[in-house]
């Protein structure tokens, strides 16, 4: 920013400023400080002015003293800062560009962790569909057929491996146990064998024969049974079972 040699040779300040004026992009405010200066002379000042063709200029201005502080006149420095404001502004467009892909990146990640909850939350629900109908298809196809082998003479290897296939088949049904046992007035062992019983399919009378005792008092464990599970009147109690599985 440099004022016309013939304007400098007249060691005019009113032409001076005038001059700097015509270049500012707001004259204004550049007066209003340079009258402020003039009216406090022992102030300093450093501030940032933006010429009219896009350069940027660093300003500082301080009272000239002697040893005895007495002010004898005002030196003033610019200095040409249009290349840091022009890298300045490209890092703050990069940065600003980043943090957009960071947000997006972040949106993205969120929209797929969103997917894989539902994809694992319906994996868990077929998962357990399958487990649910692999017990019941075990329950109805085997256990009717364990209870015509007990009923059977067998050879000491034969029960060993009747009793075998039993413990096999006790462990498949040991997560529903395992959750009915857990309730918060657990099943008793005999309410478990009902239990099992009726999860199984098999009718108040069928498990009565089974466990060798009146069908009244299996509905005695019936109704023991819905009352610690928590069943409305109206409730299936299969349905509830089979659920534990």
């Amino acid at each position: 920013m440099e004022n016309p040699p013939p304007i400098l040779e007249s060691r005019d300040d009113k032409k001076s400023i005038q001059a700097v004026l015509d270049n500012l992009k707001h004259p204004d405010k550049f007066l209003a400080r340079v009258e402020f200066l003039m009216a406090n002379p022992d102030r300093k000042s450093w501030d940032e002015l933006e010429l009219i063709d896009g350069r940027f200029f660093d300003r500082y201005s301080a009272p000239i003293l002697d040893k005895e502080k007495k002010i004898h006149g005002r030196i003033w420095f610019f200095r040409d800062i249009t290349e840091i404001k022009q890298n300045r502004s490209l890092l703050e467009q990069q940065n600003n560009t980043l943090e957009e892909r960071v947000r997006r990146r972040t949106l993205d990640l969120e929209k797929l962790n969103d997917t894989l909850g539902i994809l694992l939350h319906s994996l868990e629900k077929e998962k357990k569909v399958l487990e649910e109908t692999a017990t019941i298809n075990f329950q109805e196809t085997l256990l009717p057929f364990f209870d015509m082998l007990k009923e059977t003479p067998l050879s000491g290897r034969q029960q060993h491996l009747l009793d075998m296939m039993e413990h096999v088949f006790s462990d498949l049904l040991s997560s529903m146990n395992s959750s009915l046992q857990h309730l918060r007035h657990p099943l008793t062992p005999t309410e478990m064998k009902v239990a099992n019983c009726i999860q199984a399919g098999k009718t108040t009378k069928e498990i009565a024969v089974l466990l060798c005792c009146s069908e009244r008092t299996v509905e005695g464990h019936r109704s023991a049974i819905r009352r610690k599970i928590g069943l409305k009147k109206g409730d299936n109690l299969l349905i509830h079972l089979r659920s534990f599985t």
